[in-house]
């Protein structure tokens, strides 16, 4: 009878253990689903004013935890993503439409075309309209 109680006691915290570590899989897992959906958001809505709270608040994390686990699972800021995510569009509509410069801007997410020349220089070495007149040949 002893045996049988020193067992029970001892299946019962071996359930307990391996039941905490699949809910901290699970946990885990859920977290970066969370992250998927932030990613997601930002690819659907890169136009749009997106700030961190709101993905946080998506990826049920605080914003600290979000910026951190964001930056590990996909090697870049949030913020670095979004502005990516803008100016795959603006290329998109650089290329494919004879709207103005600043229009682009305004459509992709960009406050200004300035804001936009920045950020497209630093990442393709070039200014937009050097893109579309490159592309248009």
């Amino acid at each position: 009878m002893y045996a049988d109680g020193i067992a029970q006691s001892l299946v019962a915290h071996l359930l307990r253990h391996y039941d905490c570590r699949l809910e901290d899989e699970r946990v885990s897992i859920a977290k970066d689903d969370g992250l998927r959906v932030a990613f997601d958001y930002i690819e659907s809505r890169s136009g749009e004013e997106i700030g961190v709270a709101r993905l946080a608040s998506l990826a049920g994390m605080s914003e600290f935890h979000f910026l951190r686990r964001f930056k590990q699972r996909y090697g870049i800021t949030p913020h670095a993503h979004v502005v990516n995510a803008r100016l795959r569009l603006a290329k998109v509509d650089l290329v494919s439409s004879k709207k103005n410069i600043l229009q682009i801007a305004m459509d992709c997410g960009f406050s200004n075309s300035s804001h936009l020349a920045r950020a497209f220089r630093k990442a393709e070495g070039m200014t937009p309209q050097g893109y579309r007149e490159a592309r248009r040949v």
